[in-house]
């Protein structure tokens, strides 16, 4: 993993380099935050490869597979004055949006014989909101549309607006918040296209949270015993593997 970890300090580089200038290098697709909101750092994950279930009869031909995209937003709310920092009006708190982008694409279903496809992700910030406000969203939702959907949220003034893409009534699961934590899941990622999740907390002004993000994603082997195949993980014999995670320090 060691290559990843280069290519993620090169990226991070130019991020910092370039963030006055940029509004936002990789445009999210349904995201958005209201007021004007800075991007802090950015980085992504292309082409990482998932393995899902198999259909027991058939075997490893049936395996459900394909690749995915991984990106990961810092924004601050408020924007970069002429001295280089953030303004946002507001004197007491700083406000952080960390927005998650997964792209599912899949080269391969046995039409849902089985749906053993989970993925989940996790977020984890080092300082708890101030005062209880904090949210994330999507909260739980199910959608047949397989377009972008439009779903906001916020803190008093500040709203937020993701757009994950899911299909035939699959629903992507806000599992759990708290004031420094929140996890979302899926049990079928061949029916979700896209994840969009938006994390937003408050914290003491000059604060400077540490973000640590996780991506679980299917990578099953699959194997024959007499006449029916099973498919087993390959992480610690759980039902998931997972990635290096982001873990990010607000600048």
């Amino acid at each position: 993993m060691a290559p990843l970890r280069v290519w993620r300090r090169l990226v991070a580089m130019f991020a910092a380099l370039a963030i006055v200038a940029l509004a936002n290098p990789v445009p999210a697709m349904g995201f958005s935050i209201s007021p004007a909101a800075t991007l802090r750092w950015w980085s992504c994950d292309h082409n990482w490869a998932w393995k899902g279930s198999l259909y027991y009869i058939w075997g490893p031909s049936s395996q459900n597979k394909g690749t995915f995209d991984y990106c990961f937003y810092l924004y601050q709310l408020g924007t970069v004055d002429g001295a280089g920092k953030v303004q946002d009006g507001d004197a007491t708190y700083d406000t952080y949006v960390v927005d998650q982008i997964i792209d599912w694409k899949v080269t391969y279903t046995n039409s849902g014989y089985t749906t053993d496809n989970y993925a989940k992700v996790t977020l984890f910030s080092s300082i708890a909101a101030s005062g209880g406000a904090y949210t994330a969203d999507p909260v739980t939702v199910s959608s047949s549309s397989c377009l972008p959907l439009s779903i906001a949220g916020g803190i008093g003034p500040i709203s937020i607006s993701v757009g994950p893409i899911l299909c035939q009534n699959a629903t992507l699961h806000r599992d759990s918040l708290t004031s420094s934590s929140v996890q979302w899941s899926g049990n079928n990622i061949t029916l979700m296209p896209r994840w969009d999740l938006a994390y937003m907390i408050k914290v003491a002004q000059g604060a400077k949270p540490k973000f640590t993000a996780r991506l679980y994603f299917p990578n099953y082997v699959g194997y024959k015993d007499g006449g029916t195949y099973y498919g087993y993980p390959t992480w610690a014999f759980t039902r998931q593997w997972l990635t290096d995670p982001w873990i990010v320090t607000a600048p």
